[in-house]
């Protein structure tokens, strides 16, 4: 038997929220494609750096084509029309995208430490092969950490109507609560901690930097110029990781309310938080495109060269 909530939105509301999420999967589809074309072309750009980004592009692209479809059909129908074990991979796959994304941004967050606060250790400790060897291991710990709490709890993911994905949930609120305080420990207090830690050097270094870049200048420009366009890089991937953490700030709020507190909340809140962690999917090509200055142009080479063959 397929479990499901039932939808009680009004035709306005299923209008609305999957025209909304359609144009999600346009915006994450074509953001993220342009990220992974710019790479692609460009040479320059292969940096160890960029493969985080690159990661994060593909992830984005995967739940833009292989889940979010399947709720556009669902909140059209009003109804969940696949199967149980669809449904498992639906919810299970969501989450798995939420801890993937947050954890590259983590290596993100420790190369910059890296490159910035200790650059003598950086070349050692980041090579283009260790940067793949460490986003393969981030995708493995996540898919199995996930599969351990389905399994264990256990966890039975069912099609929300408000929220546009299947949501789990556990058989006791024992294990609603273990689920929810696991999620936040693992998937927002401790990579948020590194997260802090390492962007709050950063920083630091950067001052620093700044305090002393006359002289800098004056005694080796080349060297002062490679420092300033690695500190500009550690600007752009912050402001990943601020956008990232406002869209998935509804969700670890309402999470810990409904999941952790079991208070009772209003149906608007389950549609809300979803719409703002979705969000995160497209949300970085903006944040690269804009303050990115070589994906930038690189972007516009490639909408200028279209223009002109058409």
């Amino acid at each position: 038997m397929i479990q499901t909530k039932l939808d009680t939105r009004s035709q306005a509301a299923v209008a609305a929220t999957t025209c909304l999420l359609v144009l999600y999967i346009c915006m994450t589809t074509i953001g993220n494609s342009f990220v992974c074309l710019a790479l692609y072309r460009n040479r320059r750009l292969w940096t160890v750096t960029n493969l985080y980004v690159l990661a994060l592009a593909i992830g984005d692209i995967f739940i833009a084509t292989v889940v979010f479809p399947f709720s556009v059909i669902a909140s059209v129908l009003r109804e969940w029309p696949f199967n149980h074990n669809f449904a498992q991979f639906h919810g299970y796959i969501t989450y798995v995208w939420g801890g993937v994304s947050i954890y590259i941004l983590v290596l993100t967050a420790i190369n910059r430490y890296f490159c910035v606060v200790r650059p003598q250790r950086y070349h050692f400790l980041f090579t283009k092969k260790k940067a793949v060897i460490s986003i393969v291991f981030v995708v493995i710990f996540t898919l199995a950490s996930g599969l351990l709490a389905t399994f264990t709890l256990p966890v039975i993911y069912i099609w929300h109507p408000n929220s546009l994905y299947c949501s789990s949930n556990s058989t006791t609120n024992r294990n609603e609560n273990i689920m929810c305080f696991s999620f936040l420990g693992f998937y927002v207090t401790l990579p948020m901690s590194f997260i802090s830690y390492c962007y709050n050097n950063v920083f630091i270094a950067v001052r620093r930097h700044n305090n002393a870049v006359v002289p800098s200048l004056q005694s080796n420009p080349s060297n002062a110029s490679n420092r300033a366009e690695e500190i500009r890089t550690s600007r752009v991937l912050f402001a990943a990781v601020v956008g990232f953490s406002i869209c998935w700030l509804p969700t670890n709020i309402i999470g810990v309310l409904n999941k952790g507190l079991h208070l009772p909340l209003p149906p608007f809140a389950f549609t809300i938080y979803p719409m703002f962690a979705f969000a995160s999917s497209w949300i970085n090509p903006i944040i690269y495109g804009v303050m990115n200055r070589a994906m930038r142009k690189e972007v516009l080479k490639m909408l200028g060269s279209r223009k002109e063959t058409a």
